[in-house]
């Protein structure tokens, strides 16, 4: 999965998102109208399918958003949703997922304490 955050001229945002809702492998749509600055604009933030992700930017360039705006794209290394699982498998969740999600929460929280 890949994380997009987008600044989106606001005459853009109107268009933008209707696309992005359209689109069912974008997940975790979020917009901050008015929340960027240099370039001014919307916040856009959502997460979107590897296999999708080429269409998805290509549709982001086609708005002008790599001229206008900003794309900043990030690698998402764990995501704990059913949703998810199920949009990219096509299957029930595994238990195996959560129980590794689990061990690298735990393993976070160990390394913030110092225990």
């Amino acid at each position: 999965m890949i994380h997009l955050r987008v600044a989106s001229p606001p005459d853009v945002t109107g268009v933008l998102m209707p696309m992005l809702r359209s689109e069912p492998t974008v997940m975790n749509l979020t917009v901050l109208p008015g929340a960027v600055s240099h370039p001014d604009g919307d916040a856009v933030h959502f997460d979107v399918l590897h296999g999708s992700a080429n269409e998805v930017i290509g549709q982001l360039s086609d708005l002008g958003l790599d001229r206008r705006g900003s794309i900043v794209l990030e690698n998402v290394d764990t995501s704990i949703s059913v949703l998810t699982a199920v949009a990219i498998a096509g299957l029930p969740v595994q238990r195996a997922i959560w129980r590794r999600a689990a061990r690298r929460a735990a393993l976070s929280e160990l390394q913030k304490t110092g225990g």
